[in-house]
Parts: C-alpha cells; structure tokens; sequence
C-alpha cells in the first residue's frame, strides 16, 4: 500500500484546504425598474396590487408549478424593462415581501427560478461563481415605489465530491488490485415618483430591483441575509392620525385639527420627502409647535392651555413614533456544479469469450487448466459529457439516463472494460461494455499437466537428477496472455 501514499496526501491536503473558509460577497448596484402590476379595486375604492400576495398564497400553500408559473410571468415584465436579466440562461434568486397564516408581521420570501427548473423550491443552482455564464442574479419585487434592499452571500467552499469518493475506492478495491500488480510481476431608473400630482395618478406598478451576485466559489454553500425596508407612507400617517384624533375630546380637536392640518401642509408641498427620516420628524414637529403656539393667546384658562400642551405633545410623539417597516430574512443556496465523473462499482456476468489463448495457473507444482470465470470485478468511472445535477430530488434524469464509461478489471484478473451504463437509479445502473484481460498462460514449452519438479528418467526407467525443465521455466511457468469478453452487470455508483 506504499504506492497510495502520495495520493492519500494528496486528497487529504485537497479536501483540507477547501474547507473552513468563509468567503463574503455583496451584489452589485441595483438597476431599479418597474413593470405592470395586476391592480384590484377594493371596497373602499382604493387599488391594491396583488402578485406578490399571490407570490406568497402558492408559497405558503406549496403550490409551486402555480408559483413558478406566475414569477416568470413578472420576470418576462422585467426582462423587457431591463437587458440585465438573460431568462433564457440566468439564474433567478427572486426576493419579495408578504404575510404568511401563523404571523402578523411581514415575511421576507425568496425562491430560484430558472428555465430548467420546474419547481422553485429546489435551492440548487450549477456552480456559478465570478464573470461566468450563466449568471445568478437577484431581483426584489416590491409594491412600494421607495422600497430599499439589501443582501449579503457567504459562501462556504466544499470538497470535490469525485476526490471524496478515492479514498472509498482506494481503501476497498485499489489495495488488492495493487497486490495483483505485485503477484503477476468535472442603473436604469425608470421609475419616478410623481410630486404630488393634481391629475389622476398612474396605475401602480411594482418596483423592481436587478442586482448582479458574483459568488467566488463555483462549489459551495451558499448562506443568504437579507433586508427589505419600506418608508413610512403618506397614507399611513393619515391613518395613525386618524387614530390619534379618537383620544381627544371636543376641547383639544380644534388644537388638534389645526397641528395636524400643518403637517399635512408640509407633506403636501414636498418639503418632507422621507417622513421616518431625522430632517423631516425635526420639520414637522417645528410645524406642530407653531400651529399650536398660534392657539395660545385664545386660550383663557389653565385647562385651555393644559389642552393645547397636551395636544402639542402627542403630536409629537407620534412624529417620533413614525420609522420605516424593516422585513429580515434568511436564505440558503447548494452551489454545485454539474456532475461529469463520477466512481462506480460493477459486477457483471460475461456473456461471451475471444481469443485463443488459455489461461491457466501452477497448482501442487503442477500446471493446469483455469478457465475465465463468469463473474468480472470492476472499478468504473462513469462519463457524462453534458454534465447532470447529482443534488436532485428526482429519482430519474434524462440528462444522465446514459452514461459512458470506462473501468479497470481487479477480479479475476486485472484488465481494462469500456462500455455504456443505463442509469435505473441515482446509484443504481446498468451496464453493458467489453473488458480486455490480461490472463495468465503456460510458458511456451508447457502444457497442461507440466509437473515442474519432474525430472528425466534413465534407461531403467529411475529418475535422475537432471530436470525436464530448465531453471527458468521452473521458476517462471506461466506468461502474459490476453482474453476479452463481452459483459452485462449491475453497478452502483458513488454520488
């Protein structure tokens, strides 16, 4: 086993190298687009968009042709806004924002899309890393036209899997077969916010975020963080204020009215474009002071201006209250190139025999006959030119239904096959091919029967001390020869 040595260093340094890193990546800039929505009227007569709650109910529900189907419909939209998204090729890690049955808060939901992949739930995408072809890219999809994203990747390299599966094949198979040797001698901005316009607004759309993700390793595990933010609204202010005016009785309303009536002023002329934003809190609760230091002087009594402070503070606070809604989540992508090797183990049944030489062995001394036995042992490594993805839930793939390969014979005797392999099962093949043996013959000058040790006999007919054979056929009976045979077996195949 000293001639393994260097390869089990070798593996074993490989496979420790390429462990415990952890390699960061941040997207590139966003190209911030927006693309059609489905709008529905609600009974208050306000619109409301719902594809990304459609998004969310097939996700929750599990209903992933469903979900597959209607994201590629929003992709093609962005597609046509945007040449930074190739569908036809990329990869899609698509991001979006809805409600799930169990939670009140928001939920951040993301899922892969690509040509091939008929489900978005597999995590799967083939080895991308770096300026390659095809790309992954991330787009968020959001209902609101001043949404942010933010993301960051961690990729965790992973060992090689054809290198994992030596050590197996080394260990089990390539120890004896050594032995032998020894016996025989793989942005565009087109989205603008109209200010604040007198005529009928757009029809909303959604935003969209396209952003590039260069991963450095082509095999890795892949974690995901990521953030969606959404500014405070204009009609959510109105509705916290609406809330807030239900606290107070008929002596603070007009107080109340006219603080809140010159906030509104403020947002209405565009002084105050980001409400959570520290700039337009300090606006508007400057605003509120001096509405409601206007009101001041009418007050008479002590209670009257106890009212107005009271209004003044509330006001305030609630300006303090306002900050834009933050949805976190978590992701996690199997970054794995296609498999084109991979290791197998083969059993077969010779089905028929060429050539003419006969093979044989020295038994008690004696040389004779041993022919082929029916069962061949072998090591294989199968081929896949096209490549397949090994880490799929799918029990049969086209794309590595048939699979060449080629093999070393170790049992029972050492040759070469070749031949092709029909995949039943992930693991599971068979496999039909033709193996060339090198077996072991008589020594020209021997036969069947040679007993090694006899020796010439007299005239009388008693044996003398000279040999029948000479020294080196004695010592060497038996020499290289060469059989071939057709075979059918069974092989199972290392992931």
């Amino acid at each position: 086993m000293r001639q393994l040595l260097p390869i089990v260093l070798f593996v074993a340094f490989f496979e420790s190298s390429a462990q415990g890193q952890e390699l960061p990546t941040k997207p590139e800039d966003p190209v911030k687009t927006s693309i059609a929505a489905t709008v529905v009227i609600s009974k208050m007569g306000k619109p409301s968009i719902t594809d990304l709650s459609t998004l969310s109910d097939y996700y929750v529900r599990g209903n992933w042709p469903k979900l597959t189907e209607k994201a590629g419909q929003l992709l093609e939209l962005v597609q046509q806004k945007c040449k930074c998204v190739a569908l036809d090729d990329d990869y899609v890690h698509l991001f979006w924002v809805g409600s799930t049955p169990t939670a009140d808060e928001p939920a951040l939901f993301s899922a892969v899309l690509h040509r091939d992949s008929p489900n978005a739930y597999s995590r799967v995408i083939p080895g991308l890393s770096g300026n390659d072809e095809p790309k992954l890219i991330e787009v968020f999809l959001s209902a609101s036209a001043d949404a942010a994203f933010a993301s960051y990747y961690i990729s965790k390299p992973l060992p090689d899997p054809l290198l994992e599966q030596i050590p197996s094949v080394m260990d089990k198979f390539l120890g004896p077969l050594f032995g032998m040797f020894d016996r025989l001698s793989p942005t565009v901005n087109l989205w603008a916010v109209p200010e604040a316009p007198r005529d009928p607004p757009p029809p909303p759309q959604i935003l969209a975020l396209v952003s590039r993700v260069k991963l450095p390793e082509s095999r890795a595990g892949v974690e995901v963080s990521a953030k969606a933010s959404f500014p405070v609204t204009e009609t959510q202010f109105d509705e916290g204020i609406l809330r807030l005016k239900a606290k107070f009785s008929a002596d603070g309303l007009a107080a109340f009215d006219a603080g809140s009536a010159a906030m509104r002023k403020v947002l209405s002329a565009g002084l105050c474009a980001k409400l959570a934003s520290a700039e337009c809190k300090l606006l508007l609760q400057q605003t509120v002071t001096t509405a409601i230091h206007a009101r001041r002087g009418a007050a008479t009594s002590e209670a009257g201006h106890r009212e107005l402070d009271r209004v003044e503070n509330e006001l305030r606070s609630f300006v303090d209250t306002l900050k834009q809604t933050v949805v976190a989540g978590k992701a996690t992508l199997d970054n794995s190139p296609k498999t084109h090797l991979g290791f197998g183990l083969l059993s077969s049944f010779a089905i028929k025999t060429r050539g003419t030489d006969l093979r044989a062995k020295v038994e008690g001394g004696k040389v004779v006959s041993a022919p082929l036995p029916r069962a061949l042992q072998m090591v294989v490594l199968n081929i896949s030119p096209w490549g397949y993805q090994s880490k799929t839930t799918r029990r049969l793939r086209a794309d590595a239904m048939f699979r060449p390969f080629i093999g070393v014979v170790y049992a029972p005797d050492l040759g070469v096959s070749a031949g092709l392999s029909v995949m039943l099962l992930p693991n599971l093949g068979i496999n039909v091919g033709y193996a060339h043996l090198f077996i072991t013959r008589p020594e020209d000058g021997l036969t069947f029967g040679a007993v090694l040790d006899e020796k010439l006999k007299d005239e009388a007919g008693k044996d003398t001390a000279v040999f029948r054979y000479t020294d080196g056929l004695r010592r060497n009976p038996l020499q290289r020869g060469k059989l071939g045979s057709t075979f059918l077996g069974v092989s199972y195949n290392f992931k």
